[in-house]
């Protein structure tokens, strides 16, 4: 009647394209009236495929009500997707709850009261049970920028590694064309296990991370871990400064940081306080140019530890003024009556983890002061040279 109109119905397409978004499977139920250019229309539109750019998503639903006038709209209501995919990252079971989209002035704006989603992985880590709050997103000339009041993730798995449980709060973010920024105020991470290594929760007290063609670089506040629980000991007050990371499209990754240790035990050995520059990647650790307090001497060098299949380790250090029953009573379990302080040098390889396949070198000068020799203790003096191979001295 005139320029009014009502409408209702089905409308199906194996195929739709517009500015840059592709729809394939398109299936839209609705109904509403309109007058010229204005509408207003509520219903349910059902895609198998929404692509845009590097941006997918898998049978998505749309239910809810869209108002407009020509190019401008405004839509509010809930966005379901089996996956989501978009720069080597897989989001499954997303569902935006209370969402709206805005497009003005060729402005889009959007919300969502929450976010769910069953997981998301990559090429080297997965998290399950993802829940978001108070998400927001601005877009206008190649320029986006959003925030997201808190997200936890459940389970956290990489290389390894497992997580119970992450909370990040205060995220804002800014894209620039191909360049994205992150910026986190908080970082609460749940107890870890990695490498044999136990973790408590630990507080960061901010993140920044930048993303440009799938490859992120980031860094962290300084973290404060506490104490580590190992598989024969423990290490106190490990700290981590400065820590830098580097994540690849392929999973491969670089991590490092000034480590330092308040002390500890491993095994029946009493460890003092230690700091080296650490660097972890896909393949290896390496402590490079550690200094540490041993056996009431002292060791410095380097040491790197594969713990790829195939890797080989290997330790280059010099050490001085170490008590030689400290190392027998640490192998041995017991204690060892011995007298003596070693000075020397240690350059030994070996596969992986398995230190007893060693090959290399250990050369060392013992001293002793027989003067104020305890007694039932056997003092030790001369020099030592050794050589393996393949675990054999």
């Amino acid at each position: 009647e005139g320029d009014q109109y009502r409408v209702e119905g089905t409308i199906k397409s194996d195929a739709l394209a517009a500015d840059g978004i592709r729809l394939q499977g398109l299936d839209v139920t609705g109904k509403g009236s309109g007058q010229g250019k204005t509408y207003d229309i509520n219903g349910r539109a059902v895609a198998a495929l929404l692509t845009a750019g590097d941006f997918q998503l898998n049978n998505v639903q749309l239910v809810g009500g869209v108002m407009g006038t020509g190019s401008d709209f405004r839509w509010v209501g809930e966005l379901r997707a089996a996956a989501e995919r978009s720069y080597g990252t897989t989001i499954m079971g997303l569902i935006l709850q209370d969402a709206r989209a805005e497009m003005k002035d060729g402005v889009l704006t959007a919300s969502s009261a929450r976010f769910i989603a069953q997981s998301l992985s990559t090429s080297s880590a997965r998290a399950n049970g993802l829940t978001a709050s108070d998400l927001r997103i601005r877009s206008e000339n190649d320029v986006t920028t959003g925030s997201i009041a808190q997200l936890k993730a459940g389970k956290v798995t990489a290389s390894g590694a497992r997580i119970n449980g992450v909370t990040a709060n205060d995220i804002n973010i800014d894209s620039r064309g191909p360049v994205t920024s992150v910026v986190v105020r908080q970082v609460q991470v749940g107890a870890t296990s990695a490498a044999g290594a136990e973790i408590g929760s630990i507080n960061i007290a901010g993140a920044r991370l930048s993303i440009r063609d799938g490859r992120i670089e980031g860094s962290t506040a300084d973290i404060n871990a506490g104490t580590v629980t190992l598989a024969d000991g423990r290490a106190e007050n490990v700290k981590l400064a400065r820590p830098v990371f580097v994540v690849e499209p392929s999973g491969r990754y670089r991590a490092s940081a000034d480590l330092s240790l308040g002390g500890g035990v491993l095994g029946q050995m009493e460890m003092g306080q230690a700091n080296a520059r650490l660097v972890a990647t896909n393949t290896e650790i390496q402590l490079n140019d550690f200094k540490a307090d041993i056996f009431r001497g002292s060791a410095s060098g380097d040491a790197r530890i594969a713990i790829a299949r195939g890797g080989t380790s290997r330790i280059a250090a010099t050490f001085d003024g170490v008590e030689i029953a400290g190392p027998f009573t640490a192998f041995a379990g017991a204690a060892v009556p011995l007298a003596g302080q070693a000075s020397g040098t240690v350059d030994l390889a070996f596969p992986g983890t398995s230190f007893d396949q060693a090959t290399g070198t250990l050369t060392t000068q013992v001293t002793s002061d027989t003067a104020n020799l305890e007694p039932g203790r056997i003092p030790l003096s001369g020099v030592v040279s050794v050589r393996a191979n393949r675990g054999l001295f």
